[in-house]
């Protein structure tokens, strides 16, 4: 069996009052599945990279944002197997929050087809992993609970 690991991030801004996340869409990876699918951004760790580097490297690669503040005490693991090319594969996906701190344009990188800006209602309908609406459900309940401590200061 082989092990990856995998960092990422949940991205968000405030929108007139409501949260927004960021989710990107990858083109259909195989035959057996041939239907896009939105995720958050996410990649491969390399050698002597920390896992929060690679947080910070995969947003800017896959979506251009540079404007973006990591909240580094919120992280989810993700544990998972797949198969590629007959060899079995352990995943391990450290996601983290980084918040849009101005307003920026989303540059998509070539490995995405499409991005959104979505509400948490709208993100829960295009995940269509249960293990990312999950990721997203922590995150949004981290957000909203850091938001009421900050209004009782």
């Amino acid at each position: 069996m082989t092990y990856e690991k995998s960092a990422g991030a949940i991205v968000f801004k405030t929108e007139n009052g409501i949260l927004k996340f960021l989710l990107l869409k990858a083109p259909s990876v195989s035959v057996k599945n041939p239907h896009s699918i939105w995720l958050f951004p996410k990649g491969n760790v390399s050698e002597n990279e920390t896992l929060q580097d690679c947080a910070l490297r995969e947003v800017k690669e896959e979506t251009g944002l540079t404007q973006i503040k990591p909240v580094w005490d919120f992280k989810i693991t993700e544990k998972y197997m797949y198969k590629k090319d007959g060899n079995l594969i352990s995943k391990t996906v450290y996601y983290f929050l980084f918040e849009l701190t101005a307003d920026e344009e989303v540059k998509i990188s070539k490995e995405h087809i499409n991005y959104s800006w979505v509400s948490l209602e709208d993100a829960n309908k295009l995940l269509k992993i249960k293990a990312a609406r999950e990721n997203l459900a922590k995150a949004y309940e981290f957000i909203s609970a850091r938001s009421h401590q900050q209004k009782l200061l």
